[in-house]
């Protein structure tokens, strides 16, 4: 393993890593075999061990040979289906799928003193920017004990999606579905671009 640059986390040894490399094998074995059709796989762990550490080339063809049609996020290192932006938006559309991955406040997990929450107008401003450039948006909220959302943002976020669902019409040529296999003449859109000229008057400070 490389040194952390941050001096933080113990580095395992190589008999450790070895067995940790099958613990992760024999997991994604268990999830896709005994739970039924699983559509993607999510990772989150490209910016430690490189490709070689986790030996992607043969986790990857492992996964396939389980579920040929499954999509993976880039964050495999060195492999994946579509790329994963994490708390920007690309200036430019990309020439590859992609999902923007956004956080409610600052955090990802739940943290009581975190109250920094996204107004609604500038979650709504990043949806439709983020479907406009082609893109699918991810955005995290963090959940406390037993599944529930923060009081705070449920109402805003309720409100919002309640309204995004209910005014949305064809967002023609932006994005698109995200399966392997698909041509682009066979893809249908990824999303829809909302009619939000109520929530700007609403929401809008």
């Amino acid at each position: 393993m490389r040194p952390d640059p941050h001096g933080k986390y113990l580095r395992p040894s190589a008999n450790d890593w070895g067995a940790y490399q099958q613990y992760v094998k024999d997991q994604l074995t268990e999830l896709l075999t005994w739970y039924g059709l699983i559509g993607l796989l999510w990772f989150d762990d490209e910016w430690e061990p490189t490709r070689e550490e986790w030996e992607s080339v043969g986790l990857e063809s492992h996964i396939r040979s389980l579920a040929p049609d499954i999509v993976i996020n880039d964050r495999l290192v060195g492999s994946g289906d579509y790329r994963t932006p994490e708390q920007f938006i690309p200036t430019r559309p990309l020439d590859e799928p992609w999902e923007c991955c956004m956080t409610r406040c600052d955090t990802w997990s739940y943290v009581p003193e975190d109250q920094n929450y996204k107004p609604l107008y500038e979650i709504i401003r990043t949806a439709v920017e983020v479907v406009a450039k082609g893109g699918n948006l991810l955005l995290n909220v963090g959940l406390r004990p037993m599944a529930a959302s923060r009081p705070s943002s449920s109402p805003c976020w309720t409100g919002w999606r309640g309204g995004w669902t209910a005014t949305r019409t064809p967002c023609t040529g932006f994005g698109r579905a995200l399966s392997r296999g698909s041509t682009t003449d066979s893809a249908q859109p990824l999303a829809t671009k909302p009619t939000c000229s109520h929530w700007q008057s609403r929401w809008k400070p």
